[in-house]
Formats: C-alpha cells, sequence, structure tokens
C-alpha cells in the first residue's frame, strides 16, 4: 500500500489543485495498486481532498489537532481515526508515516505562520518526497 499524506488549507483547493489532484491519485493507484490518504481532518483541504480520494477507493485515514475551533473540524466519513494531538505535532505524525506528502497551500509563496508550509518545511528536513501544488496548478517540489 502507497501512502500519501495531505496538508492543505482550510480555505479549500482551487480547481487546478482538484484536477492535479485527481490526477495524481490516479496515476498512484495505478501504479501501486492500494493507496491510504492521511489528512488532518479540516474543513477546506482536507475534507475536499478525502471527497476526492473517496471516490476513488482510497483508504481514508484522519490525524485530528487539538484546540481546533469546532468550525472547522471535519466531518467527513474516514476508514480510521487517530489519536487528538496539538496541530504541529499531528502534521509531524503524518510526513513521518507517509510516502509522499501532498501540500496544497492557498498562497504562492511560502508563509512563516501557515500549518500547511510548516508540514512542507519538515517534509523537507526529514528528506520526505514532498511537491507543492500552487494555487493556479504549478507543482515545485
Amino acid at each position: 500500500m502507497f501512502l500519501v499524506g495531505i496538508t492543505a488549507s482550510r480555505y479549500g483547493l482551487t480547481s487546478a489543485q482538484r484536477t492535479y489532484l485527481r490526477a495524481r491519485l490516479t496515476g498512484l493507484i495505478t501504479e501501486h495498486g492500494q493507496v491510504e490518504l492521511h489528512q488532518g481532518w479540516c474543513v477546506g483541504g482536507d475534507e475536499e481532498a478525502c471527497n476526492i480520494a473517496g471516490t476513488m477507493g482510497v483508504r481514508l485515514v484522519a490525524h485530528p489537532a487539538s484546540g481546533v475551533a469546532e468550525r472547522w473540524m471535519s466531518t467527513v466519513l474516514v476508514d480510521e481515526i487517530r489519536p487528538v494531538k496539538p496541530p504541529l505535532t499531528r502534521n509531524h505524525d503524518i510526513v513521518d508515516e507517509i510516502d509522499l506528502l501532498l501540500a496544497f497551500p492557498n498562497e504562492a509563496t511560502e508563509q512563516v505562520r501557515s500549518g500547511t508550509w510548516a508540514a512542507v518545511r519538515y517534509a523537507r528536513l526529514v528528506k520526505r518526497p514532498c511537491e507543492v501544488v500552487l494555487p493556479d496548478g504549478t507543482v515545485t517540489s
């Protein structure tokens, strides 16, 4: 099973980011058969990614964060829910468990106070493969 992590903005994915996610998951399913998606179980990008991946038969794993306002927590159905942890610890857990991180930031440039960008920085630090899909669909590593 190939393990993919998602980190995304609470404001959701752009059309270009959704298109990339569908295509990338299709390729990973073709290459590896089974795919498992790990994400932070928040509204916006995490929830959209779950909805897309779920229709493709991808197994969904939620890593909920403590201290998140109820309005930002997802209610999408998943296959497994991990223990609640502080947001940065949760993001590290996601990165540590996966084979590839797909990051969908809300901004075209790296931000200091952003959970999505913090996960990208951690993935780079631990040398985990990471694809950053900018709002216009441009992909960087």
